[in-house]
This record gives C-alpha cells, structure tokens and sequence, in this order.
C-alpha cells in the first residue's frame, strides 16, 4: 500500500494558534461560589436584579451575553427548566434550573423588575 499518494498531506494540516500573551481563564472553585452567593442582597430593586443575575451565571455557567438574551418565555418555572436561546454555537439549548436560581429569578420578577412590555429578562 506504501507509495499510493504521491503528495505529502501532512503539509496541508494546519495546527490551532497559539496565543503566547494570553492566560488562561480565570474561574471561581465551588466553595468560592458558594460564597459569593451567601453575601447577595436582596434588599433593594437593583439589589435583587443582581443576585438573579448572579445566580444564573454561577449555577449554569452562562456568559454575559447569554444571560441578557433571556426572556420571560423561555423560564419554565413547573419544570424547573431555563432555554437559553443563544449559546456560543448559535444553538438553543434547554436546562434544568437550579432551585437558587429558581428562587432569584421568581424574587427579582415579584419585587426587583420593573413593569413593561418588555419580554426580556433584564
């Protein structure tokens, strides 16, 4: 079999960058977590927004961008589950949604969130 292909395809493999000045991600270990989530308040309208926010963030892993593209619509509160609409491969996917984030989203839509129209979440 040696000799079927004449050209060597190992030149045309490319390799993944390298990016040399960047560190590596940054990430909070669990019990870090546990206590960020212990100092939240909840005791102002912005205050209660945040801690949802945090919630959110910290028991799905979700980034910035994909947490604001959240709507009312996509919350199942009896199943206990969150769509997250637009993940970083463009593709929705459904979750189930921590008790904690569960109680701070339904604390933030009943004293934190100003009435609109508005579907959005935040």
């Amino acid at each position: 079999m040696k000799g079927i292909i004449r050209k060597n395809l190992a030149l045309l493999i490319t390799t993944p960058r390298i990016y040399h000045h960047t560190r590596p991600p940054k990430f909070l270990r669990s019990n870090e977590v546990k206590q960020l989530l212990k100092t939240l308040l909840y005791t102002t309208p912005r205050e209660i927004r945040a801690s949802a926010f945090t919630h959110i963030a910290c028991d799905l892993g979700l980034r910035i961008g994909e947490i604001s593209k959240i709507s009312l619509d996509d919350i199942f509160f009896k199943e206990q589950e969150i769509k997250i609409p637009e993940r970083k491969g463009k593709n929705p996917v459904v979750l189930p949604l921590p008790e904690g984030s569960l109680k701070a989203i339904s604390a933030y839509l009943i004293g934190g969130r100003p009435k609109t129209n508005n579907r959005a979440l935040f």
